[in-house]
């Protein structure tokens, strides 16, 4: 018979999720908590699992991908944790967490006219007492939590590399050598990202300077013989925003295939950059200078420390678009090997276990009391 795993998740990375999880299903059940549900998703309710819990307890085992947790999903926490083994997968890990807002007057001033940051801060508090049992981690780029765990750590690898995997393109193949080089920009949707929202980041430069400076840099590349500028949207941008982009190829959800045919990658700070840094592509990465001495700029300075590439301002780099200097871009090696272990894929997998899912499976099965 089956055993039924707990997933808690939010409704934006439930199809993710799910979809990961079906390697899987020929050895497990699964019922999904979603906390935040506003769409019709099939989810088991908060009292059917207390009651599952505390009467029958048919669960195996809890995977709980819900990092920013409210008042009920923390009682939740605390009401199964003495029943069942509670696992924390980290499979898509950003650098993003070192960067808060500085504690000063601003944000003092902020915290008052915006309410949601001081319960935000409340609940950070509460989260202080969450410990898991155990992490399933994708990179050796690990949070503080991860670092003071005294539990279990499974080693695995990201939802990108992954799908990367399922789609047969992590092996090397020779690449046609064309006369037209592509120069590919990755999109994040910067003054609308989800993530900076709702962190409450602000980002310090507004969207008409930034679509100017960006737009700058496509039609010098578009006014070049030999070149063509694109760029891969994020995947929540919208019709009027895509729009607003000129003198360049557009792409929008089909990420991976613009990444592996182009010759140079532009970008900030985007995750797609691992893809990119899977196929050994040359990256550079831009910040304007509205952006220095700021979050931003930090964060941009750290990912390139990652990835062994040079960073550039936009002024900068638009003073220095021809054929020569982006030649010699595209020329410039990549040793990606580093990014690729922190954010991508643990180093300390083990390899014999070639799909995701794939070594906790290993682990639930070596580990089962029941």
């Amino acid at each position: 018979m089956k055993k039924k795993i707990l997933i808690l998740v939010t409704e934006a990375a439930y199809p993710k999720v799910r979809n990961s999880l079906k390697d899987l299903k020929k050895y497990y059940l699964f019922d999904f908590y979603i906390s935040d549900l506003k769409k019709n998703v099939r989810s088991v309710f908060f009292f059917k699992i207390i009651s599952n819990i505390f009467f029958k307890n048919e669960y195996l085992c809890c995977l709980d991908f819900y990092k920013d947790k409210q008042i009920k999903d923390i009682i939740l926490f605390s009401l199964i944790k003495n029943k069942i083994k509670i696992i924390r997968p980290i499979l898509a890990p950003k650098a993003r967490h070192l960067f808060k807002e500085k504690k000063d007057y601003f944000y003092l001033h902020k915290l008052f006219k915006q309410p949601k940051i001081i319960i935000n801060f409340i609940y950070n508090i509460f989260k202080k007492f969450i410990k898991h049992d155990g992490y399933i981690l994708a990179g050796s780029y690990s949070k503080r939590d991860v670092k003071n765990n005294s539990g279990f750590i499974i080693y695995s690898h990201s939802f990108d590399y992954e799908n990367l995997k399922k789609k047969n393109l992590l092996k090397d193949k020779k690449k046609k050598i064309n006369k037209i080089k592509k120069i590919l920009f990755l999109d994040e949707m910067m003054q609308h990202h989800p993530d900076y929202e709702k962190n409450n980041l602000l980002v310090p430069i507004n969207y008409k300077d930034y679509l100017n400076e960006i737009n700058l840099i496509f039609k010098k590349i578009f006014l070049l013989k030999n070149f063509i500028p694109e760029i891969a949207f994020h995947p929540k941008s919208d019709k009027k925003y895509r729009s607003d982009f000129r003198f360049v190829k557009k792409y929008f959800n089909n990420t991976i295939y613009a990444i592996k045919n182009c010759d140079l990658v532009i970008a900030h700070g985007s995750t797609t950059i691992g893809i990119a840094a899977v196929f050994k592509k040359p990256i550079v990465l831009l910040i304007s200078k509205k952006m220095k001495f700021t979050w931003m700029e930090k964060y941009v300075k750290t990912i390139g420390k990652h990835l062994n590439c040079k960073i550039y301002y936009t002024d900068e780099f638009l003073k220095n678009i021809n054929e020569i200097n982006l030649n010699k871009l595209i020329k410039s090696n990549s040793n990606n090997t580093s990014y690729i272990n922190k954010f991508l894929s643990h180093p300390k997998k083990n390899r014999k276990y070639a799909h995701l899912w794939s070594s906790f499976h290993n682990y639930i099965h070596n580990n089962d009391d029941s």
